[in-house]
């Protein structure tokens, strides 16, 4: 397959993916509202709010790997241009060995994986206990909302505070 038909079809699927990610995003906050499943036990189309939730993550999931894949295949690209933002400023060597645009695009890769990790990490270390009284207690490892979280026991005492 041509690399220009390729490019075109993956970035295709990277915007109905992006799109559907939008519109599963504006349902899980407009049309399903936090609290939606109380109550109320609204759905669409059979599926609850954390059903549409599992339904926004995987396309981010199925997003990433498009992008990686776009990136993949603009890594030339990448590597030149990394080269060309490093220099700026500077007068440019006339040989820049394509070694070093590797390297260069290596880094830029890393430094984003080092970003999206950092905020994945930060927040989990950031979590926090909302208590029924409003105040917030800092959950520590292991806290998980959603599908599989702890369920609390009807007897709210062993989460109470001590005096």
């Amino acid at each position: 397959m041509r690399t220009h038909i390729l490019n075109y079809i993956v970035d295709a699927l990277a915007l109905l993916v992006m799109l559907a990610m939008i519109v599963t995003g504006l349902w899980l906050r407009y049309v399903l509202p936090p609290g939606s499943r109380g109550g109320h036990g609204l759905s669409l189309w059979g599926l609850t709010r954390h059903d549409w939730g599992d339904v926004h993550f995987w396309l981010a999931v199925a997003l990433a790997a498009l992008l990686l894949l776009h990136v993949a295949l603009h890594w030339g690209w990448v590597c030149t241009w990394t080269g060309v933002c490093v220099r700026a400023g500077r007068r440019a060597p006339t040989g820049v060995s394509r070694g070093r645009e590797w390297v260069l695009g290596l880094v830029t890769l890393i430094a984003v994986a080092a970003v999206v990790s950092g905020a994945v990490w930060l927040g989990r270390s950031r979590l926090a206990r909302v208590e029924e009284d409003g105040s917030h207690e800092r959950a520590g490892r292991g806290w998980r909302g959603g599908r599989g979280a702890l369920v609390l026991p009807a007897d709210p005492t062993p989460f109470t505070r001590a005096r």
